[in-house]
């Protein structure tokens, strides 16, 4: 009996991988700051969500033509700062794009990132949210609740710890997402008063 559980969950993890979804390779270069064009070398257009993120402003799937991957900026919602360079979540997680290349996290200190602390977490009272990194960096905090609506924005600089107030969230799961320098992350916040 436990072997066959075992042989379950490790095909289920298997095939779970199989179907793991990457992010598209590049920016076309047709892209604009209204209508993102990605260049997709694996998968097909189905294995691309409808609406995706992209520097906390909303984005609905166009067209898409097999290697041509089209999203356009659902308003109000204010246009990227550059056709080429950005942070878009998929749903599957961020890819970050400089001048029109996919970026991976930096090797200069890979763990800096994943040592983050941040607390408390579930989030208990009226308190605030803090952060803690393993040395200063300069910061871009955003907060999405599962809809990805964008809830919080804010930059820092030159910080190795922050304060964030989060009496304007209500009950709920919420993204937080942290940008630096050496690449982003994710991660699950809980709010329950």
């Amino acid at each position: 009996m436990k072997k066959n559980y075992l042989l379950s969950i490790i095909m289920t993890l298997i095939f779970s991988a199989s179907w793991a979804q990457q992010c598209p390779q590049s920016i076309g270069t047709q892209s604009t700051t209204t209508v993102p064009h990605f260049k997709i070398t694996s998968g097909t257009c189905n294995d691309y969500p409808t609406n995706i993120t992209i520097d906390g402003s909303n984005f609905t799937k166009s067209s898409c033509n097999g290697t041509n991957l089209k999203y356009t900026l659902v308003p109000p919602d204010p246009q990227l700062s550059s056709a080429d360079s950005f942070t878009a979540d998929f749903g599957f997680g961020t890819c970050t794009y400089v001048n029109g290349a996919l970026q991976t996290l930096s090797s200069e200190d890979p763990d800096l990132l994943i040592k983050t602390q941040i607390y408390p977490n579930p989030l208990l009272d009226q308190g605030s949210l803090k952060i803690r990194f393993q040395r200063e960096v300069s910061t871009d905090i955003f907060i999405f609740d599962l809809t990805g609506k964008s809830v919080y924005t804010n930059q820092f600089s030159g910080i190795d710890q922050l304060e964030i107030e989060t009496d304007v969230l209500s009950n709920g799961i919420y993204l937080l997402q942290i940008r630096t320098d050496l690449g982003n992350t994710t991660k699950k916040i809980v709010v329950m008063r």
